[in-house]
Protein backbone atom coordinates (compact mmCIF):
# COMPACT_ATOMS: atom_id res chain seq x y z
CA UNK A 1 0.00 0.00 0.00
CA UNK A 2 2.85 2.43 0.75
CA UNK A 3 3.56 2.64 -3.13
CA UNK A 4 7.93 3.09 -2.57
CA UNK A 5 6.71 6.15 -0.37
CA UNK A 6 7.59 4.06 3.14
CA UNK A 7 11.29 4.75 3.58
CA UNK A 8 10.73 8.68 2.59
CA UNK A 9 7.66 9.00 5.50
CA UNK A 10 9.98 7.41 7.86
CA UNK A 11 12.58 10.16 6.58
CA UNK A 12 10.08 12.92 6.94
CA UNK A 13 8.76 11.69 9.77
CA UNK A 14 12.35 11.70 12.02
CA UNK A 15 13.32 15.55 10.93
CA UNK A 16 9.67 16.79 11.54
CA UNK A 17 9.68 14.62 14.82
CA UNK A 18 13.33 15.05 15.51
CA UNK A 19 12.85 19.18 15.56
CA UNK A 20 9.89 18.87 17.63
CA UNK A 21 11.98 17.31 20.37
CA UNK A 22 14.26 20.03 20.44
CA UNK A 23 12.20 23.04 20.45
CA UNK A 24 10.65 21.35 23.43
CA UNK A 25 13.80 21.03 25.31
CA UNK A 26 14.03 24.81 25.03
CA UNK A 27 10.76 25.03 27.02
CA UNK A 28 10.44 22.10 28.85
CA UNK A 29 12.67 20.62 31.23
CA UNK A 30 11.51 17.19 31.99
CA UNK A 31 14.84 15.46 32.68
CA UNK A 32 17.58 16.40 35.17
CA UNK A 33 21.33 16.92 34.21
CA UNK A 34 22.05 14.36 36.03
CA UNK A 35 20.29 11.70 34.71
CA UNK A 36 20.98 12.75 30.86
CA UNK A 37 23.25 9.95 29.60
CA UNK A 38 21.37 7.55 31.03
CA UNK A 39 18.09 8.89 29.23
CA UNK A 40 20.77 8.77 25.82
CA UNK A 41 21.98 5.31 26.65
CA UNK A 42 18.32 3.95 26.98
CA UNK A 43 17.55 5.65 23.57
CA UNK A 44 19.54 1.99 22.56
CA UNK A 45 16.04 -0.11 22.94
CA UNK A 46 15.45 1.10 19.66
CA UNK A 47 17.17 -0.71 17.67
CA UNK A 48 16.11 -4.27 18.64
CA UNK A 49 12.77 -2.68 18.22
CA UNK A 50 13.03 -1.50 14.98
CA UNK A 51 14.76 -4.70 13.39
CA UNK A 52 11.34 -6.49 14.87
CA UNK A 53 9.33 -5.03 12.70
CA UNK A 54 8.25 -6.09 9.39
CA UNK A 55 11.35 -6.17 7.41
CA UNK A 56 11.65 -7.48 3.59
CA UNK A 57 13.69 -10.40 3.73
CA UNK A 58 14.53 -10.29 7.06
CA UNK A 59 15.77 -12.88 8.39
CA UNK A 60 15.04 -11.94 12.48
CA UNK A 61 11.33 -12.64 13.71
CA UNK A 62 8.84 -10.68 13.10
CA UNK A 63 7.06 -9.32 16.41
CA UNK A 64 5.54 -5.98 14.84
CA UNK A 65 3.67 -6.61 11.32
CA UNK A 66 1.50 -3.95 11.39
CA UNK A 67 3.02 -0.77 9.44
CA UNK A 68 2.19 1.22 12.16
CA UNK A 69 5.06 0.11 14.94
CA UNK A 70 7.85 1.19 12.75
CA UNK A 71 6.28 4.44 12.43
CA UNK A 72 5.29 4.80 16.06
CA UNK A 73 8.75 3.90 16.97
CA UNK A 74 10.65 6.27 14.94
CA UNK A 75 8.33 9.34 16.65
CA UNK A 76 9.26 8.15 19.53
CA UNK A 77 12.63 7.62 18.65
CA UNK A 78 12.77 11.02 16.96
CA UNK A 79 11.37 13.06 19.80
CA UNK A 80 13.96 11.90 22.14
CA UNK A 81 16.65 12.31 20.07
CA UNK A 82 15.99 16.17 19.10
CA UNK A 83 15.55 16.43 23.27
CA UNK A 84 18.12 14.77 24.99
CA UNK A 85 20.53 16.06 22.16
CA UNK A 86 19.75 19.57 22.63
CA UNK A 87 19.43 19.26 26.51
CA UNK A 88 22.99 18.17 26.27
CA UNK A 89 23.81 20.98 24.26
CA UNK A 90 22.26 23.19 26.35
CA UNK A 91 24.25 21.38 29.52
CA UNK A 92 27.54 20.49 28.81
CA UNK A 93 28.98 24.40 28.25
CA UNK A 94 28.15 24.76 32.04
CA UNK A 95 29.98 21.92 33.22
CA UNK A 96 33.27 23.11 32.49
CA UNK A 97 35.13 26.57 33.93
CA UNK A 98 34.41 29.83 32.22
CA UNK A 99 37.15 30.10 30.02
CA UNK A 100 36.34 26.49 28.61
CA UNK A 101 32.74 26.84 27.31
CA UNK A 102 33.73 27.69 24.05
CA UNK A 103 36.37 24.90 23.58
CA UNK A 104 33.69 22.59 25.68
CA UNK A 105 30.59 24.02 22.69
CA UNK A 106 33.13 23.48 19.96
CA UNK A 107 33.90 19.87 21.05
CA UNK A 108 30.39 19.10 21.46
CA UNK A 109 29.01 19.54 17.83
CA UNK A 110 32.18 18.02 16.56
CA UNK A 111 31.46 14.74 18.95
CA UNK A 112 27.74 15.29 17.57
CA UNK A 113 28.99 14.74 14.14
CA UNK A 114 31.17 11.88 14.67
CA UNK A 115 28.36 10.59 16.24
CA UNK A 116 26.07 10.50 13.34
CA UNK A 117 28.79 9.61 10.82
CA UNK A 118 29.68 6.39 13.18
CA UNK A 119 25.48 5.74 13.15
CA UNK A 120 25.43 6.05 9.59
CA UNK A 121 28.41 3.83 9.50
CA UNK A 122 26.91 1.16 11.91
CA UNK A 123 23.60 1.12 10.11
CA UNK A 124 25.38 -1.14 7.00
CA UNK A 125 25.85 -3.44 9.76
CA UNK A 126 22.79 -3.85 11.45
CA UNK A 127 21.38 -3.92 7.80
CA UNK A 128 23.35 -7.11 6.99
CA UNK A 129 22.37 -8.81 10.71
CA UNK A 130 18.71 -7.96 9.83
CA UNK A 131 18.91 -9.00 6.29
CA UNK A 132 21.58 -12.04 6.58
CA UNK A 133 21.15 -13.15 10.19
CA UNK A 134 24.54 -11.94 10.72
CA UNK A 135 26.60 -13.70 8.18
CA UNK A 136 24.56 -16.85 7.82
CA UNK A 137 23.20 -17.57 4.62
Amino acid sequence: GWGGLFVPTLFVLFNSCDYVGRVAAGRWRLIRADRLVRAALLRVVFVPLMCLCRVKDSSLPVVFGSDAFPLVFMVLFALSNGYVSTLAMMDGPALVPATQMEVAGATMVLCLCLGLLAGSGLSFGVLAIVKHGGGQS
